[in-house]
């Protein structure tokens, strides 16, 4: 009888520990829970649009906070918040920011955290692209070939510097007229040189022009433009062709026919000026018979002094469904429109994992919609707090 006794009372023991180790265990992994409805909502939005007071907030409904981090073409890395409907994307209130870091990253390169985020005042692009290119401003350079990879490039920038990166970043301490020179050689040992001339003293804008050839032989060659952007603005070309030889130039998928004197190798280039009075220019060395399989180009951006390429823009959907953004390379912005960036700190992991960054944002702009060239929003007063990947 007692030892019947004695093996209840250690099966109750038993089972009242094992409860009681259940109850511990689910306690350590206890998730936290947001902060209470009542609390100070994070991430907030609030403005005037077009007189109209917009207050909004992430837990607001079915808003959340999305936070999104890419890389452009440039290896220029794009810190992107949304605050927007849950489960629902490109529907109206949403409201983004695209913030660019204010330096080019080497390809594959992590996000630097200590420099990705620089407080002050940046510009809208579209904007700061029209920036003067004087002594300071940052070039980076981009060479491409027909051959076959990989390739070697030795670059000559002019001002006694080379470089054998595939996409360096040059810095020029004076400001004056640069011939820049590439030799790419592809793995088969076929080599060529080309070169294009930059100033470092005049106004640089966005605006570009390109063009591409083919030999027909006994010296003529056919050339036409292959890209001008922006499009609607380029208003008239020349070719150049040599000393003395110039032409105009039919900025569309027109041709034009020169005769050279002979088989050899001769430099042409394209000026372009649209009607703000961008300059565009390409240069090419060409080739009268065949062109080697390995003929290359040199492409080129400058990288505004001022913060570099640290640039943001706007975008919003209205109620109405109709689309706004920050960014109109015609309109641009005004003046008086400012983005501020306050205050940059570490903040936890999304739902997805990724790492974000909390922003405290101040701005003003007009917001245009593309589709309609007398349709845009005036935005005052704006305050954010987004969240941003990183």
């Amino acid at each position: 009888m007692k030892i019947e006794m004695k093996i209840k009372i250690d099966s109750i023991l038993i089972f009242f520990g094992l409860v009681l180790l259940f109850l511990l265990i689910a306690s350590s992994c206890k998730q936290e829970l947001p902060p209470s409805a009542t609390g100070d909502p994070v991430f907030t939005l609030k403005a005037t649009f077009d007189g109209t007071e917009l207050d909004r907030y992430a837990g607001e409904g079915d808003n959340i906070m999305d936070a999104d981090l890419r890389r452009d073409e440039l290896d220029v890395n794009e810190f992107v918040g949304t605050l927007k409907a849950a489960n629902c994307m490109d529907c109206p209130g949403q409201f983004r920011v695209v913030l660019r870091d204010h330096k080019a990253s080497e390809t594959g390169d992590p996000v630097d955290l200590d420099s990705a985020f620089m407080l002050g005042a940046y510009a809208y692009r579209g904007n700061s692209i029209a920036a003067t290119a004087s002594e300071g401003s940052a070039f980076r350079f981009s060479g491409f070939s027909g051959g076959t990879p990989p390739f070697d490039y030795e670059w000559e920038f002019g001002d006694g510097h080379t470089s054998t990166d595939a996409q360096p970043v040059h810095v020029y301490a004076q400001s004056g007229d640069y011939e820049v020179v590439l030799k790419l050689t592809d793995d088969n040992g076929c080599a060529d040189v080309t070169s294009h001339k930059i100033s470092t003293g005049e106004k640089y804008e966005d605006c570009r022009v390109s063009f591409d050839y083919k030999a027909l032989g006994n010296g003529a060659v056919d050339f036409w433009v292959t890209e001008t952007w922006p499009s609607n603005q380029i208003v008239s070309g020349l070719w150049n062709f040599g000393p003395g030889l110039f032409a105009p130039a039919t900025l569309d998928t027109g041709h034009f026919l020169f005769h050279f004197q002979g088989p050899g190798i001769y430099p042409v280039s394209l000026l372009a000026i649209n009607d703000e009075g961008c300059l565009a220019y390409d240069s090419q060395n060409i080739y009268t018979e065949t062109s080697p399989s390995c003929a290359s180009r040199i492409e080129y951006a400058v990288i505004p002094k001022d913060l570099e390429t640290s640039t943001v823009y706007i975008e919003w959907i209205s109620e109405d469904g109709t689309s706004y953004t920050s960014h109109d390379p015609i309109r641009g912005q005004p003046t008086t429109s400012t983005f501020t960036l306050l205050d940059a700190v570490p903040y936890g992991p999304d739902a997805d994992g990724q790492a974000t960054m909390k922003l405290t944002l101040r701005f003003d702009c007009l917001l245009y919609n593309l589709d309609d060239p007398d349709d845009f929003v005036e935005v005052k007063g704006g305050e954010a707090v987004m969240a941003v990947g990183r």
